[in-house]
């Protein structure tokens, strides 16, 4: 259908005339995106005109029917709220399937990616959650989107979510299975079981989130190949590549998990992978264990809460924090102590008895240098008359007097 022109009569998208076509929004694979105006409720809306070939399909007006009922049912703010709908008229080819939802002011995330320009990972993370949550609602009311890519993933102003198209791509299955060669779903995000042609199930949708994660933290494509077929095997034989450094290695498990092959070891449900992003964003970072580590020892001098940052490498690095009136005392003390030995020792080579009392303190140098050294015992030694006895002129010169005195001199 062509855009609406001036003058031209107005386009609706039901016989009945209530849903009036005002300017195209987009065009994908499953049809057009119209922006309308609802005449009974006057009320902007959007409108999903599906191809035309459905319409001729009865299997597909069906199924159509069936999941669009059950879209409508579908409360969430991070669902498009589904309105409406019609099968269409197989008679009227200006009349095809269309489906009226909510009108979102915003742009599908197909649009705010960049190739080779990865989003931030804490906003990548947001944007996931959040769609996760809203995957989460409808799993809880048994409903499968079958088809979550970021063409169905709205992206407003303030970055909130809203997905579109519950409902459509079940019944657009039912067409596929009768066509040779068809792919169900979308190649680049399409689950491995879905590939292999085997029933959707919430951890299907999982998987096209975590293709769709992949691409948001990677700036590209988890698999790519040269034909959708292609494609759609290498998402059953190919591993998922691996995530830049750039991405915390807690999220970016939790998107290796929700690409896992089998759909048992992915998350169960949009709640679950929702969660799971969370805690991850949330999750402290592991320490480096190259790094210097803080240790809660208490050393000399300081407070019970002191902290080293590096083991002691030598008794230098302990002396530098002993205060340094301690090591004054520590110098006089060794200082008394040499003192004491020295004057021991000259006590035993200046010839006193040890432990003998003398009144009299001669120094040494009064002493007569022709007197004749005294025996170490007691016994008195035959002098020629002139010479006077130098027993009580001996003096006790040891020194011990001055050898305090000097210590106290260094106190």
């Amino acid at each position: 259908m062509a855009d609406q022109t001036p003058g031209s009569p107005p386009a609706y998208a039901d016989a009945q005339r209530r849903y009036r076509l005002d300017s195209r929004i987009a065009t994908g694979g499953m049809g057009e995106v119209w922006r309308a105006t609802d005449t009974v409720l006057d009320r902007l809306v959007a409108v999903k005109l599906l191809k035309r070939e459905h319409a001729d399909d009865p299997v597909f007006r069906s199924r159509f029917e069936t999941e669009a009922q059950h879209a409508a049912g579908l409360h969430h703010p991070g669902v498009a709220q589904v309105y409406d709908f019609g099968a269409g008229d197989p008679g009227r080819p200006d009349h095809p399937p269309y489906l009226v939802m909510e009108y979102v002011d915003g742009r599908p995330l197909s649009a705010v990616l960049r190739p080779g320009r990865p989003m931030d990972p804490a906003a990548a993370a947001r944007l996931v959650a959040a769609t996760g949550d809203a995957l989460g609602a409808a799993h809880a009311q048994g409903i499968v989107h079958r088809d979550v890519k970021p063409a169905n993933i709205l992206v407003t102003d303030d970055r909130r979510v809203k997905i579109t198209d519950f409902g459509i791509a079940r019944a657009a299955d039912a067409v596929a299975l009768t066509r040779t060669g068809e792919v169900l779903g979308t190649p680049q995000y399409i689950s491995p079981e879905q590939a292999e042609g085997r029933p959707a199930t919430p951890a299907s949708d999982v998987y096209a989130l975590g293709a769709v994660a992949y691409e948001c933290l990677v700036g590209q494509r988890p698999f790519e190949a040269d034909s959708p077929v292609a494609t759609a095997i290498a998402h059953l034989r190919r591993p998922v590549p691996e995530l830049p450094s750039t991405v915390p290695p807690a999220l970016a498990a939790v998107v290796r998990r929700a690409l896992a092959k089998a759909p048992e070891e992915r998350y169960p449900d949009g709640a679950a992978f929702a969660t799971a992003v969370r805690q991850a964003v949330d999750a402290p970072v592991a320490a480096d264990p190259t790094a210097t580590r803080v240790l809660s020892t208490p050393v000399v001098g300081a407070g019970v809460d002191a902290a080293v940052t590096a083991p002691e490498t030598s008794w230098r690095s302990r002396a530098g924090r002993v205060p340094m009136p301690v090591w004054a005392a520590t110098g006089v003390l060794v200082l008394v102590v040499a003192v004491a030995a020295l004057a021991a020792l000259t006590t035993g080579g200046d010839g006193t008895t040890p432990g003998t009392n003398t009144s009299n303190h001669t120094p040494a140098a009064t002493r007569s240098s022709t007197a004749p050294p005294r025996s170490p015992t007691t016994r008195s030694v035959p002098s020629p008359p002139a010479s006077k006895p130098h027993g009580d002129n001996q003096g006790n010169g040891n020194g011990h007097g001055k050898g305090h005195d000097h210590g106290k001199g260094h106190q």
